[in-house]
C-alpha cells in the first residue's frame, strides 16, 4: 500500500503549527519577560515568537503529513484530492483502555480511523454483549451509521492506549463516500452487518464465527 503525501496540505500544517507555536511563545514569554527575566514584555513577546513559531511549524508540519498517510492508509482508493480535502476536516483524539469512542444506538455523526492502538468492536443484544472485532492501525469503524443513515450499530472501545482520526459525516460523505474506493467500501459495509447478524444469531455470550 503507497502512501502519498500532499504538499499543500503539509505546508498548511506548517503554517497552523507557527501560528499556535508562536501565539503560545508570545503568551509564555510576555510573561516571563515581565515577571521573571527584567527583559520587559515587548522583548519577551519577541522572544517566545521565535522559540514559539519554529517548533511550532516543525511539529505542525509532521503531524500532519501523519494524519494524511493515515487516512490514506485506510482509504486507499482516494485521490490525491480528495485525500487532501478530507485530511483538512480531520480531527484527534485519543482513548485509554475501556473507554467508549461510539456507543451502540447513538447518532452516527463521525467516522473513524486508527491511527495508533487498537479498539474492540462490541455489539450488545438483551443486555450480553458479544465482540466482533478488533480493529488496529489502518482500520476505521463508524462508517455503516453514516453511510446507511442509520444509529450506531455497535459499541467501539479502546482496548489498548489509542489514538483515532475523526471525519464528520458531511466530509466523509463529500470526500470518501464519492470516491473511486466506494463500491469497495460498500463491501466492507456488507461484509461487517453480516457479521453483526452472525453475533445476534450466535448463543448469548460467544463470538461469531469468522
Amino acid at each position: 500500500m503507497q502512501d502519498r503525501v500532499s504538499e499543500p496540505n503539509i505546508v498548511g500544517g506548517a503554517i497552523r503549527g507557527i501560528v499556535v507555536g508562536g501565539i503560545l511563545g508570545a503568551i509564555i514569554g510576555g510573561v516571563e519577560g515581565a515577571l521573571i527575566s527584567g527583559l520587559g514584555v515587548g522583548v519577551g513577546i519577541a522572544t517566545g515568537v521565535v522559540a514559539g513559531a519554529v517548533p511550532g511549524g516543525v511539529v505542525g508540519a509532521l503531524l500532519t503529513t501523519r494524519i494524511h498517510r493515515d487516512l490514506v492508509r485506510a482509504f486507499p482508493s482516494l485521490t490525491e484530492e480528495e485525500a487532501v480535502g478530507a485530511s483538512s476536516h480531520l480531527g484527534r483524539m485519543t482513548a485509554q483502555p475501556g473507554e467508549t469512542l461510539v456507543r451502540q444506538g447513538d447518532l452516527a455523526e463521525q467516522v473513524y480511523v486508527v491511527s495508533r492502538g487498537e479498539v474492540e468492536v462490541i455489539r450488545s443484544e438483551a443486555g450480553v454483549e458479544s465482540r466482533v472485532a478488533v480493529l488496529g492501525p489502518g482500520e476505521f469503524f463508524g462508517e455503516i451509521g453514516v453511510m446507511r443513515e442509520t444509529p450506531r450499530t455497535a459499541t467501539v472501545r479502546a482496548s489498548k492506549p489509542t489514538e483515532v482520526l475523526k471525519l464528520d459525516s458531511a466530509a466523509f460523505k463529500r470526500f470518501v463516500g464519492t470516491s473511486s474506493g466506494r463500491p469497495e467500501l460498500e463491501k466492507t459495509v456488507d461484509k461487517r452487518l453480516g457479521d453483526l447478524e452472525r453475533t445476534r444469531q450466535a448463543p448469548q455470550g460467544q463470538e461469531p464465527a469468522s
